[in-house]
């Protein structure tokens, strides 16, 4: 029998017994540590990778007996078709977008551009629609996971401000939707989570902590705690929401 995913849970808090969940970008930082996280709270967890390499980077993080490693390019929507019309039961998407682009836009050439647009807001468009067909009727959540763009900076972020109102858009859009058939759509946007392996990595944790609010330096575990709670029962009526996890970042 299958756990009612749109109902509030009593009992312990996050956990996710008997769901069955997609975690796209699995294969390292923030996507691997909610590919844990949902599995060490009870759910079945099919880890989506972009190239096959990273599957035996996966799989050397921890062999689990409810995580499934699999390589599906979320930039193709035929392997996107292919991989979800295959599930029998989806409960849970946690779709985390690497989203680190810092340089002004004058130097922001077409393969960037496109890197933004079709790899990251489509690929998460094309995903978050492939998945509520699975949801639909029987609810389920939805959650996307972006690095915040600073408000504050100017230089640099244009194109990054771009790409986070599209995702807020469309997890407010989907949310209003897919609401009347029981689906929740929630966005996290992170500044703990290392950045994407594109990014400049001189300097930039020691930039980002200095610029918290709040003393304790942030952990991927600060976010994978966010990700449980919309995934599971007990944010039955949440939906819609963009959660901010920065120390207080933005707010300065």
């Amino acid at each position: 029998m299958q756990t009612d995913i749109s109902a509030p849970a009593k009992g312990p808090l996050f956990r996710l017994d008997g769901l069955d969940a997609a975690v796209v970008g699995a294969n390292h930082g923030l996507g691997q540590a909610a590919t844990a996280a949902l599995a060490g709270h009870g759910a079945h967890v099919h880890a989506l990778v972009r190239e096959a390499r990273d599957l035996d980077t996966l799989r050397a993080a921890g062999p689990r007996a409810n995580v499934q490693a699999i390589r599906c390019d979320d930039r193709d929507a035929a392997e996107v078709g292919a991989f979800f019309a295959g599930l029998p039961h989806l409960d849970v998407l946690v779709n985390v977008v690497e989203m680190v682009c810092l340089g002004p836009c004058s130097e922001v050439g077409e393969a960037e551009l496109d890197l933004v647009t079709s790899g990251r807001i489509a690929a998460a468009f094309r995903v978050a629609r492939a998945a509520a067909g699975h949801m639909l009727g029987q609810g389920g959540s939805i959650v996307t996971v972006i690095a915040q763009s600073d408000p504050e900076v100017d230089w640099g972020t244009a194109i990054c401000r771009m790409a986070r109102h599209a995702l807020d858009g469309l997890t407010r859009g989907l949310a209003t939707e897919l609401a009347p058939r029981r689906v929740r759509v929630n966005l996290i946007e992170a500044t703990v989570a290392p950045p994407a392996p594109s990014a400049p990595k001189r300097g930039y944790k020691r930039w980002i902590f200095e610029r918290m609010s709040y003393p304790p330096r942030g952990t991927i575990d600060d976010v994978v705690g966010a990700i449980l709670f919309f995934a599971s029962p007990q944010a039955a009526f949440v939906t819609g929401t963009n959660l901010v996890v920065d120390g207080g970042w933005a707010a300065r």
